[in-house]
């Protein structure tokens, strides 16, 4: 009994803390950042706290699935060295504080991965699953009455692009590559479900047009490669029915048709944006990275330390961007490696790389066929693969909300088919 109250208080933390930090802009201010570390960190202390009592870290091969031992997954040796290449950063860090406070969100978003994997069944994922949807849909609804009908958003940065609970339009379309693909493979899964089926339609409905009026180029590209990707493994592992082919068509051609409609006030709006937009995206991005691969140049090896990027740009600014101050690299993995050095990107592809592999690889063809834990599993892999493409673009992975999202379809993918 106790065993089953912990895991029942560890899911529902979980998932309180992940609607915390949706709805309060994304958990970029360091306040949120805190609680949500807060309340990951207590509910570690609960589960090894269980796991120590009971005796489970010295025999836990002994022990049944559903036991909630530690439970070893193909990402812990790289996410251990990636942990000691921070720890290594850290102590050489230009500005040890900003390093210790990063340390600490990385810990608490590893630790998330950890809880989801040894705590989480067959109903717990699923649950959470669909919070994430419903999280999705929510916010592209108060978006979408932000957007349109004047609901206060005065948090948008730049005010015109739909960005709901978020500060920036990019981040919240972040949120959106990871529980469109998430709603599509549950969708795909579901087998007579007609009802859930209906809302899941008018769920990924809504998504898709917050996501085309969030403009946010970036996302739109990675998250239709993506897609795209999902469709050429359902198609090989010859998974998907006429019917769920049908709908997932009419998903993508719904979203190309809104987007290259040549009138309406959709097709003035996305002129407008390019016009205004385009040397933000490209010029200034260009100059950024040029400025962190100088960085990288510097530090090759340990680079100026976890979270330091706002500290250890001006040093590297080129003059275009003179008086500006860049807090991110606008690239995740430069931004890491001129943090971090250069070591930090195979270990971060390595962890992308497995993860996705395990999505992809996940799904077999059995007498049941499709079902819905492979539906959530590639969902996530594919919501993974959109937001590491984005990466490139933009620095999703240093918003507190989609990467501890990202954290969790990491778990969910690595239990597969092996539900508590």
């Amino acid at each position: 009994m106790t065993n089953r109250i912990s895991k029942n208080i560890i899911q529902f933390g979980i998932a309180a803390v992940m609607v915390f930090a949706l709805l309060v802009k994304g958990a970029v201010n360091l306040w949120s950042i805190t609680l949500v570390e807060i309340v990951i960190f207590l509910l570690l202390f609960l589960w090894l706290w269980r796991v120590n009592n009971r005796g489970e870290i010295a025999s836990v091969a002994t022990l049944p699935r559903n036991d909630g031992g530690f439970k070893k997954t193909g990402l812990d040796l790289p996410i251990a060295l990636f942990a000691i290449l921070a720890g290594i950063s850290c102590v050489f860090s230009i500005y040890k504080h900003a390093s210790m406070l990063e340390v600490f969100r990385m810990a608490a978003v590893v630790g998330a991965f950890y809880l989801v994997v040894n705590n989480f069944g067959y109903k717990g994922v699923f649950r959470l699953a669909i919070l994430i949807i419903i999280m999705g849909a929510g916010m592209s609804l108060l978006g979408l009455g932000q957007y349109f009908l004047g609901l206060d958003h005065s948090w948008w940065i730049p005010q015109g692009f739909l960005a709901s609970t978020y500060v920036n339009h990019n981040h919240f379309a972040g949120y959106l590559e990871m529980s469109i693909p998430l709603a599509i493979g549950i969708f795909i899964g579901l087998k007579k479900e007609k009802l859930f089926r209906t809302g899941l339609i008018a769920a990924l409905s809504v998504m898709f047009a917050a996501l085309i009026f969030s403009h946010s180029r970036g996302a739109w590209i990675c998250l239709t490669v993506s897609l795209l990707v999902m469709n050429l493994v359902l198609i090989k592992k010859r998974i998907l029915k006429k019917e769920s082919l049908f709908v997932f068509l009419l998903i993508i051609a719904l979203g190309i048709v809104f987007l290259w409609s040549g009138y309406d006030t959709l097709a003035q709006r996305l002129r407008t944006v390019e016009q205004l937009t385009e040397r933000n995206f490209i010029e200034t991005r260009k100059e950024i990275w040029q400025g962190s691969v100088n960085m990288i140049k510097e530090n090759p090896l340990i680079g100026t330390g976890i979270g330091t990027f706002v500290w250890g740009f001006p040093a590297h600014r080129p003059e275009g961007l003179a008086g500006a101050r860049a807090h991110y690299a606008h690239n995740d993995y430069l931004h890491m490696m001129a943090e971090t050095g250069a070591l930090a990107l195979p270990l971060m592809l390595w962890i992308i790389f497995l993860a996705i592999r395990k999505g992809f690889r996940g799904q077999r063809v059995e007498r049941a066929g499709f079902g819905l834990l492979d539906g959530i599993v590639l969902g996530s892999a594919v919501g993974i693969l959109s937001l590491a493409l984005h990466g490139l673009v933009d620095f999703n992975f240093h918003i507190t909300a989609n990467l501890l999202t990202c954290s969790v379809l990491a778990g969910f993918i690595t239990k597969g088919r092996k539900y508590a």
